[in-house]
């Protein structure tokens, strides 16, 4: 007993080392005046205090737990006068991750940062002390507080601590408390009375087998045992164990020497972290910080597969996959980021299933049951788990059988399973790494590595962006909006094969009844020349079925009488063929025998009263040839312009001979949609299918680009198609999912020069399949030499390449694209207010689509205002290095 009494002032001393002396001297002065109820209440910690324990707290007159946070949700906090510093602490979960109120990404759990290498863990430990220093208290398992903090309590004998709760200091390393549940009992027992029990537990967030000590089962430990200075006691009874705990003290079968100690530290505690709030106003988290919490969770997925027959990565999404989710929790965030890869209707037998479950998903005895119904009613697929949350709770101790892949985050959280997303299409890619002391070693075996071989959907930061910059974007899509330039767009920007800026502004319509989703598609108009007719035409070039200098005779024998016999390929290409810009097929299909006076006139009367243009009017009289068109389609009137119009099944045949019959002019670039209305000829003619066949079975289909189509009112709900003309003078309704170009509508959809529909998103792949030099996906789709051919400058007298545009050099002439992208950058714009455009040199690509041309097509405030070319000049400048 003399012991005791000489050894405890000195571990008194001992402790205050932790604190300033201020702290000490303060914790002194409080604790002569605390009852014996607000001491225990002091050493006390709960998650929150909501308003049912806040009431209950009042009601009861009881003082508030030393350590405890409070919902945001709340709508009052008390604060007690009993001493000042008994307010509100903010507990940062490390077992779990969290969010501060300036972060937009999850802050890791504690077992993703365990998976890190050094690098990166050091980058996290920086931006952790940074932030938390001042902003409050951490709470953490005990194994994972001993790799950040060095100023500890012991905690007492061998019994460890579920929890850890430390201070962050900013000149020192953080101070750790140990926290134990409640205690069932005040003294301790003889460990002879003690069962012996073999068993596992999960503490916290942690799956651990029960410790033998000394005979003892943890759970047995007592307050007297454990109650020592840097004791803290976890509650989820708060009014329960206070009042339980303060008998026990009352009663004198705990020494209030030892809560005094505990409450002494406890408060010195308090004094630190308020004086550290005080004086250190806590500083925002940069695009950096965001950066390295994105790093953490892609540098923490695990990819595990049996060698046999790998399912990952996807080379081809042609094939049928479906997702099938586990019970009981939310996989939003990965379904919405697969459909930034791989977005499709069921169609055929499932090739690939990805089986998302969690941590919070019921599955432990159902799991074998639901695999053999999965491969019973999908006998041709392939089974990937998708797995977020601890480990120790998958529903398998080793790779079963019927399972061929699994990939696994220890977050389970939005952003991890966006992450886990973008792994299993390719888009970020999977190295091994430090193998988890949770996960079995009979998995290690089929640890693999993953390429990147897709778009990432990242942050601008990681790819040279300065964040902020990006949002001059947002006013100027903004300004075309207020001006009426276009009801709504869609802009996507990318560079490195990172994605950075994703967003559509504005409206379907001007009567803002639907507002632009990502997801909505867009006629692209002349965007159809290379997104669908040039990959075609490239790959018969790298097949060797066509020569530049080959003439249109060759392919297409009713050329062979005509002046247009001896065009070249190259010609078409180039725009150098002697071609119109264009010819009105439509009007040549106007009734002329019911025509009352001219046709068209300048200006508008009586008569003329269907306005075309900004000042040109069509003759009211005018109707189309009925021995040409149908409401109802039939064999004979096959060809769909628009809905309820058909027009006569022939009449391609009459379109083409049309353009062989059309007057040449002189050989010099004149761009004309005709170039490509013939090169969609020569394609045809030289495979035997149609043009859009061939872009979808050859491109679209296999890369995941499944909304480039055309025709799509055969594929697509009509409320994603952004509708585009009211049209007055030809179809004579509103043109939603029927291409805009009349030319390409009488082709019936169809046409080498415009037809395709598509999002951003899609678009985007085809164009990085460029910027890769053919390839996608882990799959070439075109040769290196032929793309850097085709996107070359061809001479010194045209700008463009071969069927690409380029920026014009000659400052003096107006450029298809900003002033700042570099000569060896190519792309295209459409007539409806669209443009793609990417840069090898910067790695830049640029999209921009928008119905301009609703209601009406000569609204040209778009091309007038700069709009694309501005918002691609921002781009640039958004560029950091």
């Amino acid at each position: 007993m003399f012991l005791f009494f000489w050894y405890f002032p000195f571990f008194i001393y001992s402790q205050s080392t932790y604190f300033t002396d201020s702290a000490m001297a303060w914790a002194d002065s409080v604790l002569t005046t605390l009852s014996l109820k607000e001491k225990v209440a002091s050493i006390m910690m709960v998650d929150t205090l909501d308003s049912e324990m806040l009431s209950n707290i009042e009601k009861n007159r009881l003082p508030l737990p030393g350590f405890y946070g409070f919902k945001a949700s709340s709508d009052r906090v008390i604060h007690t006068d009993r001493w000042s510093l008994m307010t509100p602490l903010k507990f940062f979960d490390v077992r779990d991750g969290f969010l501060l109120s300036d972060m937009k990404s999850r802050f890791p759990d504690e077992h993703t940062l365990s998976l890190l290498d050094k690098p990166l863990r050091d980058k996290v430990d920086s931006l952790f002390y940074r932030h938390w220093q001042n902003s409050g208290f951490c709470l953490s398992s005990y194994s994972f507080s001993k790799d950040f903090v060095s100023r500890q309590f012991e905690p007492q004998d061998d019994y460890l601590p579920a929890l850890r709760l430390w201070l962050p200091d900013q000149n020192k390393a953080p101070v750790a408390f140990n926290v134990y549940p409640v205690p069932r009992q005040f003294i301790g027992i003889k460990a002879s009375r003690l069962p012996v029990y073999n068993i596992n537990k999960r503490f916290g967030s942690e799956v651990v087998p029960f410790r033998m000590i000394h005979q003892r089962v943890l759970t047995e430990w007592s307050v007297e045992e454990l109650l020592t200075a840097g004791t803290l006691f976890h509650t989820k009874d708060y009014l329960a164990d206070l009042n339980r705990l303060f008998q026990g003290f009352e009663n004198r079968w705990l020494p209030v020497s030892r809560l005094d100690a505990a409450c002494r530290i406890a408060l010195a505690a308090r004094f630190e972290w308020s004086k550290q709030s005080e004086s250190s106003p806590v500083t925002g988290c940069s695009s950096d910080d965001e950066l390295i919490i994105h790093q953490v969770y892609e540098n923490s997925i695990i990819v595990l597969q049996k060698s046999a027959k790998n399912p990952l990565p996807i080379h081809s999404l042609s094939v049928n996959i479906k997702v099938v989710e586990a019970p009981n929790d939310s996989y939003t965030s990965f379904t919405e980021m697969a459909r930034n890869y791989y977005d499709r209707r069921d169609d055929g037998p499932v090739g690939l299933i990805f089986w998302l479950m969690s941590d919070k998903s019921v599955l432990k005895d159902g799991f074998s049951h639901r695999l053999e119904q999965l491969k019973q009613t999908y006998p041709e697929a392939q089974v990937v788990v998708v797995w977020a949350g601890h480990p120790g709770l998958l529903p398998f101790g080793e790779m079963p059988e019927g399972i061929d892949a699994a990939v696994l985050s220890w977050s389970n959280n939005g952003l991890s399973w966006a992450k886990m997303a973008q792994v299993v299409y390719g888009g970020i890619g999977v190295k091994t790494g430090i193998w988890p002391k949770w996960l079995s070693e009979s998995f290690k075996q089929y640890e693999s590595t993953l390429p990147v071989q897709r778009l990432k959907y990242g942050l601008p930061q990681e790819v040279g962006f300065n964040a902020d910059s990006l949002a001059v974007i947002d006013s100027i899509v903004g300004r075309a909006i207020d001006e009426s330039a276009t009801p709504g767009a869609q802009v996507l920007v990318a560079r490195n094969g990172v994605v950075v800026y994703q967003k559509s502004f504005g409206w379907h319509t001007y009567k803002k009844e639907q507002t632009v989703k990502n997801s909505d598609l867009y006629d692209l108009a002349s965007v159809t020349k290379v997104m669908g007719t040039l990959p075609v035409l490239m790959r018969l070039y790298d097949e060797g079925r066509w020569k530049l200098n080959d003439s249109l005779k060759t392919y297409w024998a009713q050329a062979r009488t005509t002046d247009k016999a001896d065009i070249t390929l190259r010609e078409l290409l180039l725009h150098e063929s002697g071609m119109p810009a264009f010819i009105p097929f439509y009007l040549q299909t106007i009734d002329t025998t019911r025509l009352e006076g001219p046709l068209l006139r300048w200006g508008r009367n009586l008569r003329f009263t269907i306005r075309m243009d900004e000042n040109l009017y069509m003759n009211k009289t005018a109707v189309y040839r009925s021995d040409l068109y149908r409401t109802q389609r039939s064999d004979s009137f096959s060809i769909r312009v628009a809905q309820g119009m058909y027009l006569l099944s022939s009449y391609r045949d009459t379109i083409y001979k049309s353009i062989l019959n059309v007057p040449l002019k002189r050989k010099h670039y004149l761009y004309s949609d005709l170039n490509f209305m013939l090169l969609q000829k020569v394609v045809e003619e030289i495979t035997d299918s149609t043009l859009d066949e061939l872009t979808y079975r050859w491109f679209f289909d296999d890369m995941g680009a499944t909304t480039l189509r055309y025709n799509v009112w055969q594929y697509f709900p009509q409320r994603r198609i952004v509708p585009t003309e009211e049209d007055r003078y030809f179809r004579k309704q509103l043109l939603q999912g029927d291409v805009h170009d009349p030319g390409a509508a009488m082709m019936g959809g169809v046409s080498g020069h415009a037809g395709l529909f598509g999002n951003a998103n899609d678009l985007a792949k085809v164009l990085q399949m460029f910027l890769n030099g053919g390839t996608y996906g882990g799959k070439r789709y075109l040769n290196m030499e032929t793309v850097r051919f085709f996107t070359s400058r061809q001479h010194i007298l045209n700008r463009r390449g071969l069927g690409f545009d380029k920026p014009e050099t000659d400052t003096t002439k107006v450029s298809p694209a900003g002033r700042l992208v570099s000569p060896s950058s190519f792309g295209h714009s459409g007539f409806s207010g669209t443009m793609v455009w990417a840069d090898p040199a910067s790695g830049l690509l640029y999209i921009f689509l928008s119905n301009r041309i609703h209601p009406v097509a000569y609204n040209n405030k778009l091309s007038r205002l700069n709009i694309r070319t501005d918002v691609q000049d921002a781009i640039y400048r958004a560029l950091e290095y």
